[in-house]
């Protein structure tokens, strides 16, 4: 039996019914993302924005790169605001490292921890609230971490306020995350046996964006304590699916170290507006007063429940799914969420059941379900296109970082534009041979297919499961009906579909256009497979044509067109959105040469002229790579000096013990060997080992240290001869010195720095 031909009246209440559901969808929107905004005046058992950006504002304003007045003077506001605030402060001053392996460049630096500690009444352990206070060059890092820093301090007064608590909260503040999680590692190392036997339960707050859901994106394992306290937060959104994307991104947080170091805990970030992200740009205007509100609630809530736990509990077996779902977590043992796939599948395999017995067929069944398993990679691709084809077109609106533009929002919705588009196409083409019935059980069986293939990332198929099931069952019944009731059936049942997805989808672009866009196209798909019988009869004639499908065709260029165009418009630098260009200057004072060295292609036309070359360049302490670059002239600044304190020769082992001074009290120093140089036994910078004698020789040695202007290296050569060549050199934050960097209007130079290198023979 073939479903009958929408009529007129059908058609009128499938827009109805599209109406309505977009309705619901926006707002799903505004209720996932509600917040209350608490100003200067609110209780001081809350948590309140005003308060929370007046602490951080003294210290946001420029950056803070380890090893400058700058961060030194931000350093000494924390101490003295967290002393202020009652709590027991101390500088913990170490030498944080990155492990390397083979010939990779050791990466070490001073690191200044800041520990503040409210001691517990009868403690089970620690809780801490952790956050870096360092940033890359050149950028005021009010969000990344400025965001953390803020959250801390508002928490701490909160926190105090409400006390006292029966377990100690501690306020870590970490230093050289930016340079490789030092100042976690270095917290992490010097943790005593004793104090590891007492559980520690740290919440990490991060950012890679400027506004935007503060997700808790990864926990500790197990988990199911942490997931059943966070569930208990309204506004709390962890995902328990979102780790493997984060592990997709070139990122890392100190929670990956407070892990290794056996802590339990959460790691929650902001991802929105990720073009400010290690930018110039990351200023406290653009700082998302929503997003710290919220970011604040949550951690106060789960800090002051954690405060309060018997911390063991925390790290006993068991573990949870859990997904984000308006402005609660969802949580569900493991199994559930498995029983929950397979009610999907037994659903939509009753589905197929049903309407082969009404009349549909085995083969045409069977291309629908091809078709709609296609769908979902044409899906994702489609949607990233639009962000592809504008940032071909105009590279000028892409950050310099991470690829986005400053306002995503028109290519955000020309993605989804995109993605419907080309599953309505295809469903158009498939409806000249098929029935809508048939075609509808394609579409549903793509969505199906992707609960099934979300099951791989525990949490993503419970969210996914509970929009689609409902649908589902909707489809067991509308095929029995005339159009008319039809819609309402699906209506109804896809309703939960977009109240949970539609939000779901706008969170995964916080991710960026890329793997964010192809995210939401994902589920963009799954609402089509869920939506397909009413945009069928609304869309589809009395008599199926070819030529259907050209008005959704060009309906959809039109519109992505459109959308493009507004969002090169809203970038452009003519409407207050500079360009973004990363350049450093380096220059070798052994040859009197210099080149300015660009990190991503040149945009401006001021960048191209002065980086018009691009191959291999090899700067101190970075791998040889392919970037763009161009000769600069010569500023006369001071090269490193390299001292030899102790060169002990047996053999044909020669032990060196040099320091390494920069006359420019540079916050970066860099020192390697040249040639073919065999290093053995261990390597031991500012008094931190960071090689043991039992490692295979190296070819060669390379070494990068931050955060003070002198440091020493002590290492052993072999069979090297009379001499050995090194390399120094050391790196400021800025090009200050250098005239020719001195930016227009439009552009602002990202992560600049000034390079100074000479070769030394010993």
């Amino acid at each position: 039996m073939r479903v009958s031909d929408p009529t007129v009246g059908a058609r009128l209440v499938a827009a109805i019914a599209l109406l309505t559901l977009a309705a619901i969808g926006t707002v799903a929107v505004g209720f996932a993302g509600r917040v209350e905004m608490r100003a200067a005046d609110a209780p001081a058992e809350v948590f309140s924005v005003d308060r929370a950006r007046s602490a951080v504002e003294p210290i946001v304003d420029e950056p803070r790169v380890p090893g400058t007045p700058e961060h030194a003077a931000a350093r000494d506001y924390l101490v003295r605001h967290l002393s202020e605030l009652g709590w027991r402060t101390e500088v913990s001053e170490g030498v944080g490292s990155v492990e390397a392996t083979g010939d990779a460049i050791e990466r070490l630096g001073r690191v200044d921890n800041i520990v503040a500690t409210l001691p517990g009444t009868d403690p089970t352990g620690s809780v801490l609230i952790a956050a870096h206070y360092d940033t890359v060059p050149g950028s005021p890092g009010a969000a990344d971490d400025g965001i953390g820093i803020a959250t801390a301090l508002e928490v701490a007064r909160a926190l105090d306020a409400t006390g006292p608590h029966r377990n100690t909260v501690t306020v870590l503040l970490t230093d050289g995350e930016e340079s490789g999680l030092l100042g976690a590692e270095a917290f992490g190392r010097a943790l005593t046996p004793s104090a590891s036997e007492a559980p520690m339960v740290v919440i990490n707050n991060e950012a890679r964006g400027s506004s935007g859901l503060p997700a808790i994106f990864r926990t500790s394992t197990p988990n199911a304590e942490l997931v059943r306290i966070v569930s208990g937060i309204r506004g709390a959104a962890l995902d328990t699916g979102a780790q493997a994307a984060f592990e997709l991104m070139p990122n890392d947080t100190d929670f990956t170290r407070f892990e290794e170091a056996g802590l339990a805990g959460l790691d929650t970030a902001i991802t929105g507006s990720s073009a400010n992200y290690h930018s110039v740009t990351d200023t406290a205007d653009r700082l998302s007063s929503e997003s710290l509100q919220r970011m604040g609630d949550v951690t106060l809530a789960a800090a002051g429940e954690l405060a309060a736990t018997d911390l063991a509990s925390v790290n006993s077996d068991g573990s949870a799914v859990a997904a984000a779902v308006l402005d609660r977590t969802v949580h569900a043992p493991r199994w559930v969420e498995w029983l929950v796939v397979a009610a999907t599948l037994v659903g939509a395999a009753a589905v197929v059941i049903v309407r082969r017995r009404a009349g549909d067929r085995w083969a045409a069944l069977s291309v629908a379900a091809v078709a709609g398993v296609a769908i979902i990679p044409i899906g994702a691709a489609a949607a990233v296109v639009p962000w592809w084809v504008t940032a071909i077109l105009n590279p000028t609106m892409v950050s310099s970082v991470v690829g986005d533009p400053y306002r995503p929002g028109a290519l955000q919705i020309a993605g989804m534009v995109t993605a419907v588009a080309a599953a309505m196409v295809v469903a158009g083409v498939l409806r000249l041979r098929l029935s809508r019935s048939e075609v509808g059980i394609g579409s549903l069986l793509g969505a199906v297919l992707l609960v099934v293939v979300a099951a791989l990332l525990p949490g993503y198929a419970l969210v996914l499961g509970a929009a689609v099931l409902p649908a589902v069952a909707g489809a067991l019944v509308v095929g029995r009906v005339r159009p008319t009731i039809g819609v309402p059936v699906v209506a109804v049942a896809a309703a939960p579909a977009v109240a949970i997805l539609v939000p779901f989808a706008v969170a995964m672009f916080d991710i960026g256009l890329e793997i964010g866009g192809a995210a939401a196209g994902l589920v963009a798909i799954v609402l089509f497979g869920c939506l397909h019988p009413i945009i069928d009869v609304l869309m589809t004639r009395r008599t199926p044509r070819l030529r259907d499908v050209v008005p959704v065709v060009a309906v959809g260029l039109v519109g992505v067109v459109a959308l493009s165009v507004t969002a090169v418009i809203a970038n452009a630098s003519s409407v207050r959105q500079p360009m973004q260009e990363s350049i450093v200057y380096a220059v070798d004072q052994d040859t009197r040469s210099a080149q300015f060295v660009g990190g991503t292609d040149p945009k401006s036309a001021w960048a191209q002229q002065l980086m018009p070359d691009r191959g291999a360049v090899e700067l101190p302490g970075r791998d040889s790579q392919t970037l763009p670059y161009g000769s600069a002239p010569v500023v006369d600044l001071a090269a490193p000096e390299l001292t030899v304190l102790s060169d002990r020769r047996e053999g044909d082992r020669r032990t060196l013990e040099v320091r390494l001074s920069s006359g420019r009290a540079a916050s970066e120093l860099y020192l390697r060997t040249v040639g073919d140089v065999t290093v053995a036994g261990p390597v031991v910078v500012a008094g931190r080992e960071v090689s043991t004698a039992d490692e295979a020789d190296r070819a060669g040695l390379s070494v990068r240290f931050i955060g003070e202007p002198t440091v020493t290296v002590r290492f052993t050569v072999v069979g090297a001869g009379d001499t050995v060549e090194l390399r120094v050199a050391d790196s400021t934050p800025d090009v200050s010195a250098i005239p020719q960097l001195v930016a227009p209007e439009d552009v602002v130079v990202n992560a600049p720095s000034t390079f100074v290198s000479r070769s030394v023979t010993i």
